[in-house]
């Protein structure tokens, strides 16, 4: 079952993504500004399945100095996240697509 954060991420990847060329840079609006705060908890969701200490741990905010798209529906993200715990900001580095069916996302 998809999660509501993961339907989210996959509307707003999709929006983001319409209009750019491959190799674009995406640009700051809702959407984007949406999909960061959905991947906050779909990437806490994944993280936590595959490292039971995780489910501690989530994150707060994203800072990227990379983001663009890499396919017709597919995008890389660089830069920083920060972390709840502690508030600090660590290293990121995602490259995702939106499913072709449904509205998930594509690790």
């Amino acid at each position: 079952m998809t999660s509501k954060a993961e339907k989210i991420a996959s509307r707003c990847l999709r929006a983001i993504l319409a209009p750019i060329s491959v190799g674009a840079d995406t640009e700051d609006s809702d959407d984007f500004s949406d999909f960061q705060s959905a991947m906050e908890y779909v990437i806490q969701s994944i993280l936590e399945k595959e490292y039971p200490w995780w489910r501690w741990e989530s994150l707060d905010a994203f800072s990227f100095a990379v983001a663009r798209k890499t396919g017709a529906e597919e995008a890389e993200f660089i830069g920083l996240c920060l972390l709840i715990t502690d508030q600090t900001w660590t290293p990121f580095h995602l490259r995702l697509r939106v499913a072709s069916q449904g509205d998930t996302i594509e690790l």
